[in-house]
């Protein structure tokens, strides 16, 4: 029976990090705050949902479907454990464009996150389409979700 290779396993993340962007009406980002923060040891769990868009172009002369790749669309959830004693959260801090306690008067719009599995690292850009927290009894979470854009001009998403 075959190991299962050690960067399938989540308990392999060695780093990840999120930096909070925010577009000029030119399309430009602009990165706000202190820059890519580090989240390593607080994610609780990352949800990706790929999707590819297919399209039925068949040649006329065939009674069959031919589906063709038309676009890539990816979705993230990251879910950070929530902490009582740092007074931030670092996913509500980069969806609301703070830093410490201190919000910024407009909220950002993308984050670029990095995750780092058995040497690899995964790269990122998304729209934060998404923040929500659940508060419970027990361990509390904050959920992240971040659609795939292209904001670089290429939306290859994968390893750096």
């Amino acid at each position: 029976m075959p190991a299962i290779p050690p960067w399938a396993l989540g308990r392999h993340v060695t780093a990840i990090t999120i930096r909070a962007f925010s577009a000029a009406p030119d399309g430009t980002l602009t990165g706000v705050g202190v820059g890519a923060i580090t989240i390593t040891g607080i994610i609780d769990e990352i949800d990706l949902d790929e999707d590819a868009g297919a399209q039925n172009v068949p040649p006329v002369t065939s009674p069959h479907e031919s589906m063709i790749l038309v676009r890539q669309s990816d979705t993230y959830i990251l879910t950070e454990i929530l902490r009582s004693n740092t007074g931030l959260n670092i996913l509500a801090a980069a969806y609301y464009a703070t830093t410490g306690t201190t919000p910024n008067v407009v909220r950002c719009d993308y984050a670029n996150v990095n995750i780092t599995r058995a040497g690899k690292t995964f790269g990122f850009y998304g729209l934060m389409a998404d923040y929500t927290e659940s508060i419970r009894q027990g361990k509390n979470t904050g959920r992240l979700t971040l659609m795939q854009a292209d904001v670089t001009g290429d939306a290859t998403v994968g390893y750096l």
